[in-house]
């Protein structure tokens, strides 16, 4: 049976967070479908052209999408793929204020695809995504 596979999207402040929830999914046995956190440092034009194709094919390739906030552009793109490709979506913040911006929110946070977990403490937040990333690939 081949692994499940995950992608957190998210910002390059975000990385040590990241890392935390990964870390999680790795442990238990899931895949990586793309890590885009080594790459921290943008680098020239041609770097970002691969590495923007490596996201897509890693949104597109996982089986899990999740979204750790805060999230920039970037991570709305990827968003936007994961919802247009069907993948089950966690958005996954430390507090609802984290889903505003400006006092906005954006609408796409609450499509009918997409599900929120909200948890302060980043280890547990990691753990309730592992939990409910198994139960929408499962449906149990």
């Amino acid at each position: 049976m081949p692994k499940k596979k995950f992608y957190i999207a998210s910002t390059l402040v975000n990385v040590e967070n990241v890392a935390i929830i990964a870390d999680k999914f790795l442990k238990t046995g899931w895949q990586w479908s793309f890590n885009w956190t080594p790459f921290s440092s943008l680098g020239n034009l041609n770097s970002l052209k691969e590495i923007s194709q490596n996201e897509v094919n890693g949104v597109l390739d996982c089986d899990l999408f999740l979204m750790l906030f805060p999230a920039q552009r970037g991570s709305h793109v990827e968003l936007g793929i994961a919802l247009a490709s069907g993948k089950p979506i966690l958005l996954l913040a430390p507090d609802e204020n984290a889903l505003l911006r400006n006092g906005l929110t954006c609408s796409f946070y609450h499509h009918p695809k997409v599900n929120l977990l909200i948890q302060k403490d980043i280890e547990i937040l990691a753990c309730l995504a592992l939990q409910e990333g198994e139960k929408l690939l499962t449906g149990i």
